[in-house]
């Protein structure tokens, strides 16, 4: 499997409306993109990390109509926000290259100035030059690195050998897909502990992880 790091820029716009609201404002900062995936119905859920205040996010998003949902929670040094929006326009186009060259995000994306992301897209090499040779006029591509896959991008240090396990098995079993492959409540089966077990040792993890990968990029 091989791996490919760039940076994607919008040339003038958003990868959806939301992202273009919070990405010009001043008082609001991308940290990261966590989760990203387009729901059956053809709605898209993000989950970013964001530095600012719960009202001017609200503020922002409020007035953007494709926006359907908002869920600030606080955690540490920022808030994750859970946005819902209607994936039309880029943000399909880009959904739609994903599906079709069988491509995987590797999470969490990074967000950086000027409504940009760097990000890394895993798959078969053929399928990688292809998607990036079909890229929508209204982003700006830079190559930043092409290479074989290297793993996940966590420090195991941060976590604790349960958690190592856990990370392991929602990895393995395509948790973190996109699609998603497999749900919590299976791999609570898998890992014969309850749901809300799985639920809270998966946050706390993804916390570590977002803190450990913005530490190294910010």
């Amino acid at each position: 499997m091989r791996q490919l790091t760039l940076v994607v820029e919008p040339n003038g716009t958003g990868f959806h409306p939301g992202d273009q609201r919070l990405a010009g404002d001043d008082e609001v900062t991308r940290v990261a993109i966590q989760q990203l995936r387009r729901l059956p119905d053809g709605m898209g859920i993000v989950l970013y990390r964001l530095r600012g205040t719960p009202d001017r996010i609200n503020a922002l998003l409020a007035e953007e109509s494709s926006v359907e949902t908002v869920d600030i929670s606080g955690v540490q040094n920022g808030y994750d926000v859970y946005i819902k929006f209607e994936a039309d326009g880029l943000a399909n186009q880009l959904f739609d290259i994903l599906d079709e060259y069988d491509l995987l995000l590797d999470f969490p994306i990074s967000c950086i100035t000027d409504g940009g992301i760097r990000v890394r897209a895993l798959g078969e090499e053929s399928k990688i030059h292809d998607a990036v040779a079909v890229a929508p006029e209204e982003i700006h591509l830079e190559l930043e690195e092409v290479g074989m896959y290297e793993g996940m991008a966590i420090n195991d240090a941060s976590l604790t050998e349960r958690q190592q396990e856990i990370i392991k098995a929602a990895v393995e079993a395509g948790y973190y897909g996109s699609p998603r492959e497999t749900s919590r409540e299976a791999l609570a089966e898998d890992l014969e502990i309850s749901g809300g077990t799985v639920s809270e040792h998966l946050r706390k993890i993804e916390s570590k992880i977002i803190f450990d990968y913005s530490d190294r990029v910010l």
